[in-house]
């Protein structure tokens, strides 16, 4: 690396984690964003918490353009780390962040904050995260001292600016493919509802019954399996289903040796997943010719029966009645949703004909099929991105421009070499 390099808590103006307090609405709290508004690097303002917070703790916590967040305490170790940056709303509304989060703030005379916020997101940072984490097994919370401990590769600030500057435009691309592959997800939810109608309204007036009087059928997953294996049977976990998607990321694989025959374990393709506790209670994946043979862990596995396709039964139980009023009302379990084969089997469901159903899921396979295509375009972007973020970090994505500005760097070099030796967190 030709870059200077420095630790993080070098290049912040502050560091520290946020607040909660007293439960409240929009007309008397603040918004605060949790671990739960950041999405893959960005925020997602939808569903915020609101609470009462004093006028001084308001500006203590308030959140500018430049501060990034940071996850520090989580369920999952996989969550310990990503961060977001923040950009004040157009409509100037003042968010806070909560007391599982950390804000950094940074020194803007020695760092430029998309720049630090891109660091973070490299490979290079996320290797190093995860290495921080293996040092503390089972613990969930973010390791401070060795996170704010790191090193990052300090270039000037024009450099920095021009690096922000292609790297802006990579992510603008990303940006562009996700939103695309966002309205094509709406294509299916939409296509339920015009052709069998709405669960509530049933203006089609099918006949209803609950998936048993159907004649469906309900099994448990494996649960825990008794050893993993490299190269074995693929288990699909709660992790892996994701609205209508199974994902082979993080796959884990077990012996078929282990799997009872007795229990008729091996999945079939046009059986339905669904999972069937914690924070992802009540996902759905229909199980494709791809994951034919597999096994489940801990989930719920429908199988149609005559009277219905999985593509149906998986719509079905992703539709909003099903999604925010059923599930919604299921029993607690150690406060985590739990849903339990017989709940399962008593859901109502609506039952138009087969070969209704079968035209809807030929539709559906046409769509997969696409979106297939629309996933090796994005990890095409994606590696794209990954390439140029690892280039920039190294110095070499902007070596032609430094040789070019090498007399005003160097200025700026003996400048910024000041600021380090003053900065204080």
């Amino acid at each position: 690396m030709i870059y200077t390099t420095t630790n993080l808590k070098k290049v912040l103006a502050n560091f520290g984690n946020g607040i909660w307090g007293e439960e409240a609405n929009e007309h008397n709290g603040y918004p605060i964003l949790r671990s739960t508004n950041i999405h893959n690097g960005n925020l997602v303002l939808d569903n915020v918490a609101f609470r009462k917070v004093s006028k001084k703790s308001k500006g203590k916590y308030r959140l500018e353009t430049g501060d990034i967040i940071v996850t520090s305490s989580s369920g999952s170790k996989h969550l310990i780390g990503k961060n977001a940056y923040f950009t004040v709303p157009e409509d100037n509304k003042v968010y806070l962040f909560s007391n599982f989060t950390y804000r950094l703030k940074p020194n803007k005379d020695l760092i430029e904050p998309k720049y630090l916020y891109y660091y973070l997101n490299s490979k290079t940072a996320k290797n190093f995260l995860e290495r921080i984490q293996s040092t503390t097994s089972g613990l969930r919370n973010l390791n401070t001292k060795l996170y704010i401990e790191q090193e990052i590769p300090l270039p000037t600030p024009s450099e920095q600016k021009r690096i922000v500057e292609i790297l802006d435009q990579g992510d603008a691309l990303r940006k562009k493919r996700a939103q695309a592959d966002k309205i094509a997800e709406r294509i299916i939810p939409a296509l339920f509802y015009k052709i069998f109608g709405d669960p509530v309204a049933n203006p089609m007036d099918w006949d209803k019954m609950t998936l048993e009087q159907a004649e469906g059928q309900v099994r448990y997953g494996l649960g825990q399996p008794p050893r993993l294996v490299e190269i074995g049977v693929p288990m699909i976990r709660a992790t892996n289903i994701d609205h209508g998607n199974i994902s082979d990321k993080d796959i884990i694989y077990v012996d078929s040796k282990d799997v009872p025959k007795s229990r008729n374990a091996f999945l079939k393709a046009n059986e339905v997943i669904v999972v069937r506790s914690g924070a992802y209670t009540g996902d759905v994946a229909q199980v494709t010719k791809k994951w034919e043979n597999s096994v489940v862990g801990y989930d719920l596995v429908v199988t149609p029966g005559k009277r219905f396709c999985g593509e149906y039964i998986e719509s079905y139980l992703l539709s909003g009645f099903i999604q925010n009023y059923y599930f919604k009302n299921i029993k607690m379990r150690a406060g985590q949703p739990h849903l339990n084969a017989q709940q399962l089997l008593n859901t109502p469901f609506l039952v138009p004909p087969v070969n209704l159903q079968e035209t809807f899921a030929d539709v559906i396979n046409k769509l997969r099929d696409k979106k297939i295509k629309r996933k090796i375009s994005r990890d095409s972007l994606e590696t794209l991105f990954i390439v140029l973020q690892t280039k920039a970090f190294s110095g070499e994505l902007t070596a032609k421009w430094r040789e070019a500005h090498m007399k005003e760097l160097l200025q700026e070099m003996e400048i910024q070499a000041r600021y380090l030796n003053e900065a204080k967190i």
